[in-house]
């Protein structure tokens, strides 16, 4: 087996500075890249060294933006608090802003009433922003737990977590169950 050779094209970037291009064995298409100096002050050659090895690293910087479902309208999504959560079908997008009331009935408990949960959400399709509240039950405090907006229907699903008398809810962990739903079809 004879070892593997590698080729490299220089390129000229200043008088003094040459760019090499290494092509690397695996993966293919993939190129390594190094600058190399001759007569170059150090200085200068360790910030382009430094550049070209940071480069990489800032282009692979994971999105932090609103995520992105690919799930059908009338489908249950979930959106955390204080996030942003994009339907790639629509131009519809839900932010999950706070709890207003938790009351609802802890889960390991047996009480006489249920309970509610009330929720304020920003809305924004085709541009245009609303911010609503929702509610689990309607018939309590008169908030509904479905609204219609720009030819869509938002319905309120869930609250996760639900209350339990032995777990504190961590406010930043909270999340709201929607499906949205085109008005019409």
């Amino acid at each position: 087996r004879s070892p593997v050779r590698l080729r490299y094209s220089p390129l000229k970037l200043h008088r003094n500075v040459r760019l090499f291009l290494l092509p690397l064995p695996q993966p293919k298409n993939l190129a390594f890249v190094y600058a190399c100096a001759l007569h170059t002050p150090t200085a200068l050659m360790k910030k382009l060294l430094l550049l070209f090895f940071l480069l990489p690293l800032i282009s692979c910087a994971e999105n932090d933006g609103p995520k992105c479902l690919n799930s059908e309208l009338g489908t249950a999504f979930p959106t955390r608090i204080n996030q942003t959560t994009n339907l790639c079908s629509e131009d519809v997008s839900v932010t999950f802003l706070e709890v207003l009331n938790e009351s609802r009935c802890p889960s390991d408990v047996t009480c006489i009433w249920a309970g509610f949960v009330h929720v304020r959400l920003e809305l924004k399709v085709n541009g245009k922003k609303s911010e609503i509240e929702l509610s689990s039950d309607a018939t309590v405090n008169g908030v509904p737990a479905t609204i219609d907006f720009e030819s869509f229907k938002f319905i309120l699903v869930d609250v996760l977590p639900y209350p339990s008398t032995t777990a504190k809810i961590d406010g930043n962990k909270r999340e709201v169950i929607l499906t949205v739903e085109k008005i019409g079809s």
